[in-house]
Parts: structure tokens; sequence; C-alpha cells
């Protein structure tokens, strides 16, 4: 299994045989991967971080009522349901913020974890914690692991530039079982050390090419002999390779991994695509110790391609590492090898190299910077680009200070001398026109900068970087300030009556260096990736009406997307930020999705084909479709999939909810039976808001409503209110007396005529009245 590629799908409870005797009997955090993106996929084919759990005790530990938190001072924040952790196994959480505690069911947490690292802490029903990070783990990059190390110290099998045998093949070789343990080396085959390959330009490599191949080679053959003692005590076998561009390996004949290569490969065959990493990958061997051989007559064989397109490099860099079982402290935690999700922990690894250190954070400036970065751990090498992509270990080697004359994300990277890459930080440096340095506002200001990208289309997302200037102490916000909150973004135009107006919505996606959604916590607001800049426009010149009513929606206990006004700036041009990328003001607001923040529901899946997980949860809404879908009618009306996705529902779950509407339409003007199918307060909520707002768009478009698992048909959240209350260019809502008639449109028309539906209205609009 490649330990970065390869995915692997696990239940909750990972049965192993008994593995060791621990220095206690408590269940404790054994393994955490909190930038998860290959190593373990959950049951909605996505990979969230994860958490693992081992219980080295000899009887099972109970975990109902226990606790899962990233915050020290909310040690139940998640809560178990009642699972049970046999002795010596493991049990997995993801740590996906989906919030399911369902027993007999994959686990995950209501929250996410941070990759830069945070406090972790495992407690009993008692809030009390039985093992912590604290203060947190540390940052982690891709799909490393941290944790409880389980295994002895690495044997280095295979080092680094060992010692191999080697031939770059032609026609005469093709025929050859070279990869076959017995087999004879001829005298065309040369010795050599590992780091086989050229470089015709750069140097990122040429401190690792031991051996040089000619220019005109994109076929290596290697061969290392090796020993092992004692292959049966082994515990885990890795592969570590790095290579440019794919490669294929054989353990004694056999094919044990490979990358970007063709089947069955000849002995002129090109890489079927570019590997340009830069860095090892690991791949678990372990599945494959049986075929070892104690002594030394074992052969690893490995077949390097070069990539028809990319002819400037071409590397191999093969070795093998094992580890065996070791005495198990849970208070001693390292970088682990590689990951082990379910299984008995790698050994301590190397960790990442150190974070770059930038002479100067994220600010701003007049006519020009000059910024200096170094390692934070001595003799590592600090890499870095200022075109918005993730420095590797190809990419610039910082060796004097950077001048910056214009606005510049500048990303930086810590590279250790066999090329693994540390954590990367970015910062962001925004050159302020003179007509923008004396802005200031009492609200707080967000500035959109693309660095010469050119303009946000409707879709697909635009790269972008956002800043979130803030008052402080007292003080009116300024461009000249630090930013509170800067962050690598995706945006695109939002709207389909109002994409060309001249002041455009926008729907931002907050993202880290590696182009992953990121949780962020902007102007107070509950964390998550996935944000609005509304642009109240020509239908709403008071600015305040979409505001006002998601504000008295919330007021009276029914969720609607909570919102922030801000003064918003957008720069595509590549100049300095001046007044005329001023756009106007803005509600910078929640985006209506599945979170427990937000509509808190149960996810559904594509395996849950059978009651009760087949009846939530899902959010459907009844506006214009969006491209490539086309909806589904049910219960008279036409419905749109908002969660899942259209092209993600399966047909049975298209069924049932097709037949639960059909079923609920014709219940709705039964006395008593209709409320077996809707919540009838939340209906009667959502109706008088839109009602008492005159809203013409109420309940024909912009309309929401969700089902959760196990529960009736809820309206809500409430949207779109421009038009409303005297809206300037929309004359339907200028008369405030009497009804507007939305009471007819679609399901209303049959509940409305409900007689316990009307009196339950209006009991609670004397309630919500005062």
């Amino acid at each position: 299994m490649r330990i970065r590629l390869t995915i692997t799908l696990l239940t909750a409870i990972v049965a192993l045989g008994p593995v060791f005797n621990g220095s206690g009997s408590e269940a404790f955090i054994s393994e955490i991967v909190a930038a998860n993106n290959k190593t373990l996929k959950d049951e909605f084919g996505e990979t969230p971080d994860w958490v693992e759990l081992h219980n080295p005790g000899n009887t099972p530990t109970n975990l109902l009522g226990w606790g899962l938190s990233d915050e020290l001072e909310t040690p139940l924040k998640w809560t178990f349901p009642d699972v049970s952790i046999p002795p010596g196994k493991f049990l997995i959480v993801h740590a996906s913020g989906n919030n399911i505690a369902e027993p007999g069911k994959p686990l995950h947490t209501s929250f996410r974890l941070a990759r830069a690292g945070e406090f972790l802490g495992l407690s009993k029903p008692d809030g009390i914690f039985t093992d912590k990070y604290e203060p947190g783990f540390p940052a982690l990059a891709d799909n490393q692991s941290y944790g409880v190390p389980m295994m002895g110290k690495v044997e280095q099998i295979i080092p680094v530039h060992s010692m191999f045998r080697y031939l770059t093949p032609s026609s005469t070789h093709s025929k050859e079982n070279w990869t076959n343990p017995t087999f004879k080396e001829t005298s065309s085959w040369k010795s050599g050390r590992s780091g086989f390959g050229f470089q015709r330009t750069g140097t990122t490599l040429q401190d690792l090419i031991k051996t040089r191949v000619s220019t005109s080679k994109r076929v290596i053959w290697t061969r290392k002999k090796f020993s092992v003692k004692n292959q049966d005590s082994l515990a885990y076998l890795i592969l570590r390779i790095k290579f440019d561009d794919g490669f294929i390996a054989y353990l004694n004949g056999e094919k044990i991994a490979s990358v970007n290569a063709v089947d069955k490969p000849k002995y002129n065959s090109y890489a079927t695509s570019n590997n340009n990493d830069g860095s090892f990958l690991d791949f678990d061997l372990t599945d494959h110790i049986p075929l070892l051989k104690n002594g030394g007559d074992n052969v690893l064989a490995v077949q390097a391609f070069d990539y028809r397109s990319d002819r400037n490099e071409f590397f191999l860099m093969p070795t093998l590492i094992g580890g065996r079982s070791a005495a198990v402290d849970p208070s001693s935690r390292e970088f682990l090898t590689f990951p082990t999700p379910g299984r008995l922990n790698a050994g301590q690894s190397q960790p990442l190299p150190g974070n770059p250190i930038f002479s100067r954070e994220t600010s701003s400036f007049t006519t020009s910077l000059s910024i200096t970065l170094k390692p934070s751990i001595e003799g590592e090498t600090v890499r870095y680009t200022t075109n918005g992509k993730l420095p590797n270990s190809t990419s610039k080697a910082y060796t004097s200070a950077i001048r910056v004359n214009k606005s510049t994300l500048i990303s930086a990277r810590c590279f250790s001398k066999d090329g693994q890459g540390g954590p990367p930080i970015s910062h962001e440096y925004l050159q302020v026109a003179a007509n923008a340095r004396k802005f200031t506002s009492n609200l707080p200001v967000i500035v959109i900068e693309n660095f010469k990208g050119g303009g946000i289309p409707s879709d697909p997302y635009k790269n972008a970087y956002m800043s979130i200037y803030e008052p402080g102490g007292g003080e009116r916000t300024s461009l000249m300030n630090s930013p509170t909150l800067g962050t690598r973004v995706g945006i695109k135009i939002r709207g389909s009556s109002t994409q060309n107006r001249a002041k455009k919505a926008f729907t931002v996606e907050a993202r880290d260096d590696f182009g992953e959604d990121k949780d962020i916590s902007p102007l107070g607001l509950a964390e998550e990736s996935d944000w609005i800049l509304y642009a109240a426009y020509n239908f709403d010149r008071a600015l305040i009406r979409n505001a006002l009513i998601y504000e008295l929606s919330n007021q009276i206990g029914r969720y609607a997307v909570r919102t922030r006004f801000c003064e918003v700036f957008v720069n595509t041009n590549g100049g300095a930020l001046s007044y005329n990328d001023y756009v106007g003001v803005y509600s910078f607001m929640e985006k209506i999705k599945r979170d427990k923040n937000r509509v808190n529901i149960t996810r559904i899946s594509p395996e849950d084909t059978a009651e009760p997980e087949l009846t939530g949860g899902y959010i459907f809404k009844i506006d214009r479709a969006d491209p490539g879908d086309s909806g589904f009618s049910a219960g008279s009306q036409s419905v749109k999939w908002l969660e899942p996705k259209e092209d993600e529902i399966t047909s049975k779950q298209s069924g049932y909810v097709r037949g639960y509407f059909n079923k609920m339409y014709s219940n709705l003007n039964h006395p008593t039976k209709y409320a077996d199918y809707i919540d009838p307060l939340s209906w009667v909520d959502h109706h008088m808001l839109n009602e008492f707002t005159k809203n013409p768009d109420g309940l024909r478009l912009s309309t929401y409503f969700f089902k959760d698992r196990n529960k009736r048909v809820e309206y809500g959240p409430v949207w779109d209110f421009d038009r409303t209350m005297g809206c300037d260019d929309d004359g339907r809502a200028a008369n405030p007396v009497g009804w507007s008639g939305s009471y007819r449109f679609g399901w209303w028309s049959r509940v409305m005529g409900n007689k316990a539906f009307k009196e339950l209205y209006a009991q609670r609009w004397g309630e919500v009245r005062g």
C-alpha cells in the first residue's frame, strides 16, 4: 500500500490480534493525522483528518459518554455513543466535523483538526481528561502522522545512496528476466550509488545525483541484493523512494509498487505522467514481509522511467526500511515514520523541517519593502515562490533579501538535505496607493487581491488572497494597519439574476497553502470554510434588509445565516490598491450548508439505502436549477437538491424522498396527519417572516427546507429579502397592508387551508409579536 497515494476504507473498529502490554490499561489517543488527503477514506468517499484510539488493557473499554475535544475548556465537545474497544484493538474516529455518533457506524467528530497543531484530549463522562495533547500536537504536513511509537528503531535495510547494480537497457535486453532474484547479471551491468539520473538545467538534484546517466536515456534498471536477519520478527517494511518521473518496484520478483508506469513496461517505455513532487514517497510493504528470506538472497529491483514531455531531469533513489515491535509508553509521542490507521503504529521518524522565519509578516506598504527569510533549524534550505504556487524542492532557494515593489504573496518552506519539505507559510505584502492610505471606516474592511489575476468569473473559483482589517482600540479601520485575518481563497461571482450588476456578489472559499479547504473564524463568526460577500444594490439601497430579517429569524429561534457589515476592495489589475478598487458596503455572511453551526443535520452517504439512514439528512431548495441540475417533481412541487448534490443522490434516496413528499402533500390538509410529515412551527415561522416583509420571491424562489434523519420536513433557513419592505425598484412589496398572496404558492395553498395549521399560525403570531 502506498502510504501517500493509496486510500484505505476502514470500519469503526479495526480487529487486530493482541499488540503489546502498555504501561497502563486506560484507552489513549495513539495516532493523529491532521492533514489527511491520501491515507484513509471515509464512508462518503472523502479524506477527513482522523484520530486513532488504542485500548492497551486486557478487558474491553466502553466509551459511552466519553468525550473527544479540541478545546481544553470543553472536554465533552463531542461524545462517543455506546461503542467499545476490545482489548488490544484500535478505534478510528474521523475528525470531519460531520458529527456522527451512532453505534455500529463509522464515527465522526463535530470538529476538524488544525494542521498547524492544536489541543486534543480524551475524557471520561465526568469531563476528566484521561489523555491529552497539551498544549497541542505539532504542525503536520500532508499525510504525516504523530502519536505513540509502537515499533523499535528504524532499520535501514537499504540506506540512502547504497551501491546498486544498474543498466540502461536496449532492445537486446528486452527479454531478460532481470527482476528475478536468481537473474545472472552480464558485463553490461555496472555498479553505482543510488541517486541515478541527470539534470540538464537547475541545481535541485545536483547534490543527490551520485551516478550520472546519459541525458539520452529514459529508462534505468536497478538491482540491489540485501540481507535480513530474523525476517519473521519484522513488524513493518517500507519502500521510501524519490523519483522523477515514474517507476515499478519488485521484491524478490514480485511487483510491490508503481507510480506513473504502464502495466507491461518495455525497455524503452516512458512514464505515463510527470512527477515534480520532489520529496520521498512511502509505500507500506508490511503485507509483503513473507516474500523476504533470511540471509542475503533478497533482491529489490526497480525500473525508472522519464516522462516524454519533461526531459529536463530524470532521477531514482530507492531505500528500504524496517522495524520491530517495542515497549510502548503512551506518554511518549513522536512523528511517526508513516500513518497506520487501525494498526500497530510505526516507529519514530525524523521531525519535519522547521518553519521559515520572515523578517516581516503580512502588512501594507507604500513604495517598496525588503523581506528576508531564514530557516528556524540550522542547515535547512528555505525555498520560496512569489507566484502563488506552493514551494517544492525545485523552487528558488533563498540567498538574499527579496525586494517587494508591488503587491506580492511570498510563500516559503524549509527543506532538509534529503529534500523533505516542512510546513509552508505565506505572507501578503499589500501595496496601497496614495488615495487609499488615508481611507478609514468604522466597519471592518475586506481586501480581495489576486495579483493581476484578471477579472473574477462566475465559475470556476479563481485564486486570490483575502485580508480582513478591523477597528481596534477605539480606532477606525485603516488599510495601513495589520489585518486581523489573512488567507488564500477561491472566489467567484454568485447569483443568477444579479450577475450583470455593477456591484457583484461573491462566493468565497477559504483555503490553505496546499489548496485545501480551511476553516476560518472571521469577524467573530463560527468557523467554516465557505462564505458569501453579499452585495445589496438597486433593490436594497438601505443595505440592511437581508441582515435585518436574518437576525430576526435567529431571535425567534430559527437559524438564519449570520452577517457582518463591511466595506470591500477588489483588486484584479495588479497595481497598488487604490480607491478605484473600492466596490462598496457588503454583508459578509455564512453560506447555507450542512454544518454543526449552520444547518445541523446528519450527513447521508451513498451507502445509506435503508431506513432509518435513508430518511435524512437532506437539504432542498425551491429555486432556479444550478448548471447541470434538473431537480425533480414530487407532491405537486418542483424541487432542487442542495445537499447531497444531485449527482450524489442514489436512486433509492431519490425514491424515498419523492414518496415522502407525495404522502406529505396528500396529508397537508388533514387536521392531524399533516404533522406526521412536517414540523408545523417551522413552516409557520418561515411563512410569517416572508409574509411580514411582503417578500415577492418568498416561497416560490430562494426558498430552502430540509429533512433530518428520522425527523419531519422543516422550512428554512430564510433567504433573500432584498425586494421586500417597500423595496425601491420592485413595487410588489410597496403596500404593507394585507396578505401578499404568497400563501397560494405550491404546498402553501394546501396547508393554509388546514384549520389546525391556521390556529397554530395565529397563536405563534401572538407569541412573536409580543
